[in-house]
């Protein structure tokens, strides 16, 4: 039976728990679009989506790279990969106090003029003796 000791997890039984599986389905991605695509909330779209176990997730990734894979481009709003990867991975490194300058890097970057790579401090520490 559950332990009453901190720090260890309870021990559930697997008819308990195959009972709260049948009690709470997970809804499919479809319906979760169907049911919130005539909201056209993204925040509402956001959070539904949230609620899909990571597995989904991962699966819904591997379709949208899959796509993107087709006829790649680097264009933010040609593909939902690209989008993605721009408002997940590229935009948040690209803010910086003055607009301007975030706009012009990454046009930069998107035009091929300028790369960009990691830089380690200690690297940086080195190059500078």
């Amino acid at each position: 039976w559950p332990s009453d000791r901190p720090g260890e997890t309870p021990w559930i039984r697997p008819s308990v728990l195959s009972s709260i599986d049948q009690q709470q389905p997970q809804p499919s991605i479809r319906q979760i679009v169907r049911e919130k695509l005539h909201k056209r909330s993204s925040s509402d779209l956001q959070q539904s989506l949230s609620s899909i176990d990571i597995s989904t997730k991962i699966d819904i990734n591997n379709v949208k790279f899959s796509r993107w894979e087709e006829t790649p481009s680097i264009g933010r709003d040609l593909s939902t990969f690209m989008h993605q990867v721009y408002s997940e991975d590229i935009l948040p490194c690209l803010t910086f106090p003055t607009a301007d300058l975030s706009s012009r890097i990454l046009t930069a970057i998107e035009q091929n003029d300028v790369t960009m790579e990691t830089c380690h401090m200690r690297t940086i520490d080195e190059n500078m003796k």
